[in-house]
């Protein structure tokens, strides 16, 4: 399957490369190809994640109410988040799928035969890391973890804060030690940036301003 992911990458990247001379251009235009792909699942998995933060007296109430009793708690979590139409396992679903995406386009930058060597703005190189490319994708992947978080009560707002610093940390550590192409981290610090606009916009419009 990763294959298969590489080939097709490698076609859409040299299609839009032929059209803007510039393999960074084309890899943005890539990430814009896969945003609107994902676009629907990235959408329906925020607005899920604002109704579980929603809820949180409601589910504290019950866990208060049937501490002794998991069964009957988790069955009546359960009937909460049908009551609410909420799908827990849109959670995480669309990063599940973005990370086949990232380790084939890995591969493809790693065995690529580039026509002229990849540069882009201050990149010499996209084939090797860069640490400027790599702390702007890591400042970007901590706000994306941030702004999903507005609604949530303070204690569980806490917790959040630190499990994303903990998960922005770890990422961006292994792409520093696995030395990750800074054509992966274009891709990635791209994807950030679009997730960000689309999660403010949906934020704004769920919570009514």
């Amino acid at each position: 399957m990763i294959q298969f992911l590489v080939d097709i990458l490698g076609k859409i990247l040299e299609f839009f490369y032929s059209w803007t001379n510039n393999y960074g251009l084309a890899i943005i235009f890539l990430v814009i190809s896969v945003r609107i792909i994902l676009y629907p699942l990235v959408q329906a998995q925020l607005k899920s994640l604002l109704l579980m933060q929603k809820i949180q007296p409601e589910v504290q109430k019950l866990q208060q109410k049937f501490k002794d009793d998991p069964q009957t708690l988790n069955r009546e979590i359960m009937l909460l988040y049908k009551q609410y139409k909420i799908n827990p396992a849109m959670g995480c679903l669309p990063l599940i799928l973005q990370f086949p995406i990232l380790i084939a386009l890995y591969q493809l930058l790693i065995h690529y035969k580039y026509v002229t060597t990849p540069t882009f703005l201050w990149i010499s190189d996209l084939t090797k890391p860069d640490i400027i490319l790599l702390l702007l994708m890591g400042v970007t992947q901590y706000f994306s973890g941030k702004i999903s978080s507005f609604s949530a009560t303070p204690d569980a707002k806490k917790q959040q804060e630190l499990n994303n610093i903990i998960m922005s940390v770890l990422f961006t550590g292994m792409f520093y030690f696995f030395n990750i192409p800074a054509g992966v981290m274009l891709y990635w610090f791209t994807s950030n940036l679009f997730q960000l606009l689309q999660q403010f916009i949906i934020v704004k419009l769920h919570l009514g301003g």
